[in-house]
């Protein structure tokens, strides 16, 4: 008896189809570029800037915004308050005669400092 071929089966004759396998990609890329883009201008719509007296309101035209410059601040940030934790868990291991307390509290209220200025 001759096995019959069922539809879930593949045909071994023939190689696979070639697999797309750059990742991430461009379609997706852009559509999150796209989505991105709008969930910052209608943020920075609804802030209030700094110049203006303190209304809610959305501005009339939407502002250029670079995706790509907030990305990387933000990954600043990260690394920053990241380093900051780490900063913290030593602290705890450390007792306040150890020699590098000080040392230690020195560099978290640096990199508070840090923080601070990259969120504003």
């Amino acid at each position: 008896m001759a096995a019959r071929a069922t539809p879930h089966q593949t045909d071994v004759s023939r190689p696979p189809p070639q697999i797309d396998d750059s990742f991430p990609h461009p379609t997706l890329l852009e559509q999150l570029r796209v989505a991105d883009e709008h969930c910052v201008q209608q943020f920075l719509a609804c802030v209030p800037s700094a110049n203006t007296p303190h209304e809610s309101k959305p501005s009339p035209s939407p502002m250029p915004v670079n995706i790509g410059t907030y990305r990387e601040e933000l990954r600043e940030a990260l690394r920053v308050l990241q380093t900051l934790h780490h900063s913290m868990l030593v602290l705890e291991e450390l007792k306040e005669d150890d020699p590098n307390w000080k040392e230690e509290v020195q560099r978290a209220e640096q990199l508070k400092s840090l923080l601070v200025d990259s969120l504003l």
